[in-house]
């Protein structure tokens, strides 16, 4: 192999080194391959860290032009002049847009703005959760809303569930994932739908039960006092229906002691009424 030959592949090598160790994550991407005593001994936008090496200041990336030229470039979203002013690990052009580095169309910078990354939205292709741009969504496949949300009905966005009666909601779909028998009110939250009810601090809607209707759980009984006893809503011990049986009263024998009296109190008053009306006529 010529000598030309190898000096070019020495140069890749170490080109990609750099791009291999920037696509591995390593906190070291902005390193200037060079040894300094002073900021002076680096290149425009670098420093001489613990008096080492050369390291790129922040928000700004390494370009290495070949194995021994190196320059510190502007990530996404930094100032620039002019497009070649702008660099991403990947490749992938950027552009000088309004004096700030910026990521061609359909594409959005990654976490510390190294790199432009896929944009994909809702139900669209994917490869990884950072190219999912609406809030609250990953990838599996395609990009969906995470565990715990739901897809607007614009699909344009991911609502989180209600976990329970009384959670602020925009769609129905928020409280019935998990609270069932629920709707979204006009107010903005979570409510039992009418035939239905809810006793805190349960995050669940009970049907409306009334007395003698058939029952699986005392909650489900909407009768005050009433309990599900055989599996029939009933009033409580010592209490019993009132006339219209919508309400449990007190005891039976309470009532018709107070009868009682009631007729004692009208034998012995009655007889002294007549007598007064009789006299005064």
């Amino acid at each position: 192999m010529d000598t030309g030959s190898c000096k070019l592949g020495t140069k890749l090598i170490v080109i990609m080194g750099l791009i291999l160790r920037y696509a591995a994550g390593e906190d070291d991407y902005q390193r200037v391959v060079k040894t300094c005593n002073y900021d002076s001994d680096c290149v425009a936008n670098a420093y001489c860290k613990e008096q080492s090496y050369c390291q790129c200041k922040k928000d700004f990336i390494i370009y290495a032009a070949d194995a021994n030229s190196f320059s510190c470039l502007e990530v996404i979203g930094g100032k620039c002049k002019v497009h070649n002013n702008c660099y991403l690990a990947s490749g992938m052009p950027a552009y000088c847009d309004k004096s700030e580095c910026t990521c061609p169309n359909s594409h959005h910078p990654n976490q510390n703005g190294t790199d432009c990354i896929k944009t994909v939205y809702l139900d669209g292709p994917c490869q990884t959760d950072q190219e999912c741009v609406t809030e609250n969504s990953r990838c599996g496949d395609v990009c969906r809303c995470r565990v715990n949300y739901i897809q607007s009905r614009k699909e344009d966005g991911c609502l989180k569930a209600a976990d329970k009666i009384g959670d602020p909601c925009s769609e129905n779909e928020q409280c019935t994932m998990f609270l069932g028998k629920t709707t979204c009110s006009v107010e903005g939250h979570c409510s039992c739908l009418p035939g239905y009810h809810h006793i805190p601090p349960n995050s669940k809607c009970f049907p409306d039960i009334g007395l003698g209707g058939m029952c699986e759980d005392n909650a489900e009984c909407a009768v005050p006092s009433a309990v599900c006893s055989a599996g029939i809503c009933s009033c409580g011990s010592g209490l019993i229906p009132d006339d219209d049986n919508t309400m449990c009263t007190g005891d039976n024998g309470k009532r018709t002691a107070e009868h009682g009296l009631i007729v004692v109190l009208l034998s012995l008053a009655l007889p002294r009424l007549f007598e007064y009306l009789k006299s005064s006529t």
